[in-house]
């Protein structure tokens, strides 16, 4: 199948302090235009637009670097299953941020299944790829597959 594409969906990301810090000290320059919509709910809110941008301009930051992960860990999981690629296609990645649970959607023999990650796993993997964490992660995705007779036992 057709791996050369997957969705990464990001469910209640936050800000991380640096994130907040960048927002809060952006020069007026770097902050987007608010459209008519936008404009609107500032002064519904009682918010400055110029807040009511730095808000924006922080979930922009956010979201880029959830859906950055999220690219991460899918490019991950194709390659630890790039055996199977012709059985199984990677469509979806979802993160959801706030219960630290990351699932993993595929298509293939003629269903769809889904892996769900923990959040300790796919940190792990993101933040230090180990080869443990891969053999950890492939071990996961293979059992979540059906394909637990390729894990090898010791």
């Amino acid at each position: 199948m057709d791996n050369a594409g997957f969705s990464v969906v990001v469910l209640g990301a936050t800000g991380s302090p640096e994130e907040w810090r960048r927002a809060l000290q952006a020069p007026a320059s770097e902050l987007p235009v608010l459209d008519s919509a936008q404009r609107e709910d500032a002064r519904r809110r009682g918010v400055s637009e110029a807040d009511y941008a730095r808000r924006v301009f922080l979930e922009k930051l956010t979201e880029k670097r959830w859906q950055e992960r999220g690219q991460t860990l899918g490019d991950l999981v194709r390659e630890v299953l790039k055996p199977l690629e012709s059985e199984y296609c990677l469509v979806t990645v979802r993160a959801e941020v706030l219960r630290r649970s990351w699932t993993v959607r595929f298509e293939g023999r003629g269903t769809v299944l889904d892996v769900h990650l923990d959040g300790e796993l796919v940190e792990d993997l993101l933040n230090y790829n180990a080869l443990e964490d891969t053999e950890r992660l492939r071990v996961k995705l293979l059992k979540g597959l059906g394909r637990g007779e390729l894990v090898v036992r010791e």
